[in-house]
C-alpha cells in the first residue's frame, strides 16, 4: 500500500512539475517557481547528506575548537557550495526537460517504479544495520547511485540511437544559430541560459556526428564524447536525484503520518 501512495505522490509531483514547465517557460518568467521547485529540492537533498557526512568526519578527526572543525560543520559554507552545484543541476534539467522526446518521458515514469523498488528495498535490507536516525538517509543516498547509472544509460541509448536533433546541418555555425532559436523565452534571463545551453548541445552533437568527415583527430572525437556525457551527466544525475529526493520525503510523509496514527 505504501509503494502505491509513493507511485502515484512521486509520479504526480514530477509529471505536474514538467508539464508547467514546459507550459510556460516561453511566456513569462512565472516560469521560473518551477525552476525554484527543482533547485529547491535538489539543494535540500544535498545539503541534508553532506551536512550530516562533515559532522561525522569532523567528529572523527579533528578538535571541537580547531578551524577545520569549524569549517566542516558550516551549514553556511556546505550551502553556499552545494547550492551552486544544484544550480548547474537545475539549469541543464529544465533545458533537458524541454527536449525530452516521449519516448524518455514514458521511461521517467518506470524510472520511479525502479527508484521505489531499490529505495524500498535498502529500507527492509539496512533496518537491522543501520540507526534508524539515519535508515532512510542512507537508503536515498545509495539508491541516487543505483538508479542514476539506469537513467543515464537509457538516456544514452535513447540520445544517440533513436533520436537526431532537428537543428543539425552541414555547417557547425549554421548548427549553432539553429540551435539557438530552437529553444527561447519571453523572460530575457531565462532566454539567455536556455539559447546559451542550445548553443552548447548544438555544436556537442555536430561535433559528434558531422565530425567524423572533416576532423580525423580521435582525440578530438573522444575530448567531445566525454565533453557531452559531463554536460549531460549533470541533467541525468539532477533529474535522478530530484526523483529519489520526492520519493524520500513522501516515504518520511507516510511514515510520520503512520506514527502519528499509532501513537
Amino acid at each position: 500500500m505504501l509503494m502505491i501512495r509513493l507511485f502515484i505522490g512521486s509520479a504526480f509531483v514530477l509529471f505536474l512539475t514538467i508539464f508547467f514547465w514546459r507550459q510556460t517557460y516561453s511566456h513569462s518568467c512565472f516560469s521560473l517557481i518551477f525552476f525554484l521547485i527543482i533547485l529547491g529540492v535538489i539543494s535540500l537533498s544535498f545539503i541534508s547528506i553532506k551536512m550530516q557526512e562533515r559532522n561525522c568526519f569532523k567528529n572523527c578527526y579533528f578538535k571541537e575548537s580547531s578551524i577545520f572543525s569549524k569549517m566542516l560543520s558550516s551549514r553556511v559554507l556546505v550551502t553556499v557550495f552545494y547550492l551552486i552545484i544544484s544550480i548547474l543541476m537545475s539549469i541543464s534539467i529544465v533545458h533537458a526537460l524541454v527536449s525530452f522526446s516521449m519516448d524518455i518521458l514514458i521511461y521517467l515514469l518506470l524510472h520511479v517504479v525502479l527508484v521505489i523498488l531499490i529505495f524500498s528495498y535498502l529500507n527492509r535490507l539496512l533496518i537491522h544495520t543501520v540507526k534508524s536516525k539515519y535508515l532512510y538517509i542512507l537508503s536515498r543516498e545509495i539508491t541516487i547511485t543505483i538508479s542514476s547509472i539506469f537513467l543515464f544509460a537509457v538516456y544514452l541509448y535513447l540520445s544517440l540511437y533513436a533520436y537526431e536533433p532537428v537543428y543539425l546541418q552541414e555547417s557547425l555555425t549554421k548548427t549553432i544559430k539553429s540551435a539557438s532559436n530552437i529553444m527561447g523565452s519571453d523572460c530575457y534571463y531565462l532566454d539567455y541560459v536556455l539559447r546559451l545551453k542550445s548553443e552548447l548541445d548544438g555544436w556537442m552533437w555536430w561535433m559528434i556526428t558531422k565530425s567524423s568527415s572533416t576532423i580525423q583527430n580521435g582525440f578530438v572525437n573522444v575530448i567531445v564524447w566525454i565533453v557531452f556525457m559531463i554536460v549531460n551527466a549533470f541533467a541525468i544525475v539532477g533529474i535522478n536525484r530530484f526523483i529519489v529526493q520526492i520519493v524520500y520525503m513522501l516515504n518520511e510523509m507516510f511514515a510520520n503520518r503512520v506514527e502519528d496514527e499509532q501513537g
